[in-house]
C-alpha cells in the first residue's frame, strides 16, 4: 500500500488502512517447525522521490525549497515512498542510518507547525515505523512513547487542518477528506500511549496529562455526526466496515465466530474446519523443506508492502498462496491440494479486492504486534494449525483464543492485536475474503447474506 490508498464505495471516497507485514523465524521443538532467519532485502535500485539523498531534508532551509505542497495527502504519499526506500533496504538494519530517518522525521515534525500539511504524513511515518522503542533492528518490545506522543499530535494538527472537528461538515465531504481515518488513528494511537503509560508511570503528570487528552479526543470523536450513529460506547468499538456495511456490524461486532455464530453460518469457516488435515499436513509438508528456510525464503522473495508489525523482523511472517484472486505458482507448486481447495471458494478466487487472499501465518514465541487496522471492505478467518499455549488475539476489545481444527471469523477492520506468549511457534491458515454484506462480491457468494446482513442494533448481539 501507497500511505492512504483510496477506495471508491457508491458515491464515497473510502480509504484502506495499512495492512500487515514482517518476517519470521523459529525456536521449536522439531525441524518440522524451524524457521530459518531470513535474509535481508537487497539495496534497491530506485533513487525514491527525493532523489539519491540520504536523507529527507538534506539540511535544506527554508522550508518552502521541500518538495511539499498544499495537498497533505500528497505530501503523506511523498513521505511514506521516502520512508520506504530505507525499509525496503540493508540501511533498516543499520542503527545510525534508521536513526538518521527518524531524525529528519522530527525535523518534518517541527516544521508542521509552520507547515500543516506536513502532519498527516509525518504521523503516519512514525505510527507505521517507529512504533515499538527498539526500531526496525532491536529487540524492545515498549512503545516508543516519545514518537507516538508526536504522532498524536500531528494527527489532530491533521484533523484541523482539513477542519475534520467541524460537527456541521457533510458527510460526503468527510469521508473525501478523509476524516474517517485520521480521527481513528488518533483515537487508535492516543488510547494505546495512554495505556503504556498508566502501566508503566501511574500517576505521573505526562500519563495524567495524556489519558485526559485521551478521553476529551474520544468524547469529541464519538459525537461526530458521521461516528454517533454508531453509538461507540470505547474507543475499540469503530471499525471501517462500518462505513461501508453499518447494518451487519451493529449486529454482529469484532468476533462473528464463534462469539456471534457457529461456524455452519459462515461458509468459509466451515470450509476450513472441514479441510484442517489437508492444510495442516501442507504447512508440515512446507516447513520440512530446508528446515524451514524455503518458509523464509518464498516470503522474503514474495513480500507486501508492509510497515513495522511487530518489535522484531522475525515477528510475523505471512506465506501467501492467493492474492487478490491471482495464485502464486511457486507455492501452489509446494501445496497444491491447499490451493485447489482454495479455487472453490468464491470469496478468495472470484474477490478481486486488492487485500483479500489466503496464506500461512507464522508468529514467533514472545511476539508481540502493534494495534492496528486491516482493509475494509473485508472480513478474516484464522484456521489453527499449530497453537501453543499463551497465544490470543484481542478484536475490538474482545479475546479470543486459537484451538486447532477451529476456526474465527472477525471484522478485522476493528482495532486488533495479537501476541504469543508461549516458547513454540505459532501457525494459523489465514483468509482475507469478500464481505458477505459487499452488494458486489460478497451477496453472492454467501446463501445467507440476508439473513447476516439485516439492519439490527448493538443490542441484539449475543455477547
Amino acid at each position: 500500500l501507497k500511505g492512504f490508498s483510496t477506495k471508491c464505495s457508491s458515491a464515497m471516497r473510502l480509504i484502506a488502512v495499512w495492512a500487515v507485514g514482517l518476517l519470521a523465524q523459529e525456536d521449536a521443538d522439531s525441524t518440522a517447525l524451524a524457521v530459518t532467519t531470513p535474509t535481508p532485502p537487497a539495496e534497491p535500485d530506485d533513487d525514491g522521490p527525493f532523489g539519491g539523498e540520504s536523507h529527507l531534508l538534506q539540511g535544506a532551509a527554508p522550508w518552502p525549497e521541500v518538495p511539499f505542497s498544499d495537498d497533505d495527502l500528497d505530501n503523506q504519499e511523498r513521505i511514506s515512498a521516502w520512508v520506504h526506500r530505507y525499509y525496503y533496504s540493508t540501511d533498516r538494519y543499520n542503527p545510525e542510518v534508521w536513526a538518521e530517518v527518524h531524525e529528519d522525521l522530527e525535523q518534518l515534525a517541527a516544521a508542521a507547525t509552520r507547515v500543516p500539511s506536513l502532519a498527516l504524513g509525518v504521523a503516519l511515518a512514525l505510527y507505521s515505523f517507529f512504533f515499538w522503542a527498539g526500531g526496525s533492528w532491536g529487540n524492545l518490545v515498549d512503545i516508543d512513547v516519545p514518537s507516538q506522543l508526536t504522532a498524536m499530535k500531528l494527527f489532530r494538527q491533521s484533523i484541523a487542518y482539513q477542519a475534520c472537528d467541524d460537527m456541521s461538515m457533510e458527510e460526503g465531504l468527510f469521508i473525501y477528506r478523509q476524516c474517517n481515518v485520521r480521527w481513528r488513528y488518533l483515537i487508535l494511537i492516543a488510547t494505546e500511549v495512554s495505556r503504556e503509560l498508566a502501566l508503566k508511570r501511574p500517576g505521573a503528570p505526562l500519563t495524567l496529562q495524556v489519558v485526559q487528552d485521551s478521553q476529551e479526543y474520544f468524547d469529541t470523536f464519538r459525537h461526530l455526526p458521521f461516528f454517533r450513529q454508531h453509538q461507540l460506547l470505547t474507543p475499540y468499538d469503530t471499525s471501517f466496515n462500518e462505513d461501508f456495511f453499518p447494518s451487519g456490524m451493529a449486529r454482529w461486532g469484532p468476533v462473528w465466530v464463534p462469539t456471534q455464530m457457529p461456524a455452519e453460518k459462515v461458509g468459509v469457516a466451515k470450509f476450513m474446519e472441514d479441510n484442517f488435515e489437508v492444510f495442516r499436513e501442507d504447512l508440515l509438508s512446507l516447513l520440512h523443506v530446508n528446515e524451514g528456510g524455503e518458509f523464509s525464503r518464498l516470503f522474503w522473495e514474495n513480500q507486501n508492502a508492509e510497515t513495522q508489525f511487530g518489535p522484531r523482523d522475525d515477528d510475523w511472517m505471512p506465506v501467501y498462496m492467493v492474492r487478490a484472486g491471482k495464485f502464486h505458482p511457486e507455492m501452489c507448486q509446494r501445496v497444491p491440494r491447499s490451493c485447489e481447495l482454495l479455487r472453490t471458494r468464491p470469496e478468495i478466487s472470484n474477490c478481486g479486492l486488492p487485500s483479500s487472499g489466503s496464506g500461512f501465518i507464522h508468529l514467533r514465541p514472545g511476539a508481540r504486534l502493534k494495534p492496528h487496522y486491516g482493509n475494509a471492505p473485508r472480513m478474516s478467518a484464522h484456521l489453527a494449525l499449530v497453537v501453543p499455549p499463551a497465544t490470543k488475539m484481542i478484536v475490538g476489545g474482545e479475546t479470543v483464543h486459537w484451538e486447532e481444527g477451529k476456526a474465527i471469523v472477525f471484522d478485522d477492520t476493528y482495532p486488533h492485536t495479537v501476541s504469543n506468549d508461549g516458547n513454540r511457534p505459532r501457525f494459523i491458515m489465514n483468509m482475507w475474503f469478500c464481505h458477505p454484506c459487499d452488494g458486489t462480491n460478497g451477496r453472492v457468494q454467501q446463501p445467507n447474506a440476508e439473513e447476516l446482513c439485516q439492519i439490527r442494533n448493538r443490542d441484539e448481539r449475543r455477547i
